[in-house]
């Protein structure tokens, strides 16, 4: 009988022959772990991303209605020569985003000293955002052409 031999050189043995193959229940709790940790990550991130279009929407709608209300002012003291009609507080509701968000203007109307026929107008609009109240304000200066000397 011929007896067999092995060989002894590290690269032609082949150590895993009896092992089992597959991952072990730590390398898999592991990648479990990363994965859950990513996807959470990435979650925030979505939402987060979601709250700052909602903010960014909601403050480009508030500008267009400042500058719609002053343009509104200025023409109706171009046509009138006064803003007795106009109150000093006013609401307007829009649908952002499938959900109601309520503008509150406060107006403040006042003659410019020593210049007939100037005004300063200071507009603010503020909305509530969650549980924040988010405020935007202007100040500018209207002119009566039928009241300038």
């Amino acid at each position: 009988m011929k007896k067999k031999t092995m060989m002894i050189s590290p690269i032609g043995n082949d150590r895993r022959k009896n092992e089992k193959k597959g991952f072990s229940f730590l390398e898999v709790m592991v990648a479990v772990m990363v994965l859950s940790g990513g996807l959470v990550l990435i979650y925030k991130s979505f939402l987060t991303a979601l709250d700052y279009t909602n903010h960014l929407t909601c403050r480009l709608q508030a500008n267009i209605l400042l500058d719609e209300k002053i343009s509104t002012l200025d023409r109706l003291l171009q046509d009138q020569n006064q803003l007795t009609l106009v109150p000093p507080l006013a609401i307007d509701r829009l649908i952002i985003g499938n959900k109601p968000v309520n503008f509150q203007y406060t107006l403040d109307f006042r003659s410019v000293e020593n210049l007939k026929g100037l005004f300063l107008l200071n507009i603010s609009i503020n909305w509530m955002e969650g549980n924040r109240r988010i405020h935007l304000s202007r100040e500018v200066y209207l002119s009566s052409p039928k009241l300038i000397i």
